[in-house]
């Protein structure tokens, strides 16, 4: 298993290659239209159990969830400061 330091230095190149990628992968992605017109619809309705997706995306059992005092720990966050959270989907 990788060492702190190595997961650290990877978690930091991981997040500045993403960070710099970011606008040419929105740019292209913006204009397009959704392959699936309406798809996301079911995530607007005012009856969705917003728990039950909370639980699902923010559990243990996913890395990144595990992992978040690291990334804010390598990343040296501080108060003030602005993070932008980019998403797969």
């Amino acid at each position: 298993m990788a060492s702190k330091t190595a997961r650290g230095v990877f978690l930091v190149r991981a997040t500045r290659l993403l960070l710099a990628a970011a606008p040419l992968l929105v740019s292209g992605v913006a204009a397009e239209e959704s392959v699936k017109a309406g798809i996301n619809d079911a995530f607007l309705a005012p009856q969705l159990d917003v728990v039950e997706w909370v639980e699902r995306f923010e559990g243990e059992s996913r890395e990144i969830f595990r992992l978040r005092r690291e990334i804010v720990d390598v990343l040296a966050l501080q108060p003030g400061m602005s993070v932008a959270d980019v998403g797969a989907g």
